[in-house]
């Protein structure tokens, strides 16, 4: 499957160091984080599930929780998941 660009992302890794690169996704349902900047190898995978969103493989980050949760507002918020968009057209 091709990749498809989502949006481009920022993070803030653990030990304070930024991360900064595209989001990309081959079948909307498994997102992939590749950092750009510096030269950090960084590659994550994630899925949203019940709970929000986890990372479901590639390189694991300790206590990646709010990173993961800085991404996948940027995927919710391209893709018009976002509960702060969805209350806001609601209304």
């Amino acid at each position: 499957m091709e990749s498809i660009y989502i949006t481009e992302a920022q993070t803030t890794l653990p030990d304070g160091e930024i991360a900064r690169g595209p989001i990309t996704t081959t079948d909307h349902e498994t997102f992939f984080f590749d950092n750009t900047l510096g030269t950090m190898d960084l590659k994550l995978e994630m899925k949203k599930g019940d709970i929000g969103w986890y990372q479901s493989g590639a390189t694991e980050v300790a206590n990646a929780e709010q990173m993961i949760d800085e991404l996948g507002v940027y995927i919710d918020n391209h893709l018009g998941n976002s509960p702060i968009v969805n209350k806001i057209s609601l209304e």
